[in-house]
């Protein structure tokens, strides 16, 4: 069997606020998980919010890449539901704003050609327009 990713795990202070926070963001829902977890649905993603009351803020080497159609739109409705704006980016790849959820963790806004359409074309077969490469948030 293949590996899949399965879910994204973010540590928490604050669970509740941060489920709530990545609810908003994807569209969708929260659930108690358990064990003081809680689970965000958003699409086909899950995102497992686990308790970490020591939780250190800062950068993060594992961040969300997220993509929509009106970006410019998308980032005012998420810095009104709690994300803070830090910067905005571009390199051959596309352009994209960096923000920051309510525990300070980055993530990226797209607006163009990502890495993860890249990826999607060689997981269908076909060859990305750019070479991938990794790169940090910010």
């Amino acid at each position: 069997m293949a590996l899949a990713l399965s879910a994204i795990t973010l540590n928490s202070a604050d669970p509740r606020r941060t489920a709530v926070f990545w609810a908003d963001t994807l569209g969708g829902s929260w659930r108690d998980g358990g064990n003081g977890y809680l689970h965000v649905l958003g699409g086909q993603m899950l995102l497992i919010v686990q308790p970490a009351p020591d939780r250190v803020t800062g950068r993060a080497d594992v961040h969300l890449d997220l993509k929509a159609d009106d970006s410019a739109h998308e980032v005012a409705r998420l810095v009104a539901v709690g994300a803070e704006l830090v910067a905005e980016r571009s390199d051959s790849h596309g352009s994209w704003t960096v923000l920051c959820d309510p525990d300070g963790r980055e993530f990226c806004l797209g607006r163009s050609i990502s890495r993860s359409d890249a990826w999607l074309g060689w997981q269908n077969g076909r060859a990305p327009r750019q070479p991938t490469t990794a790169r940090r948030a910010g």
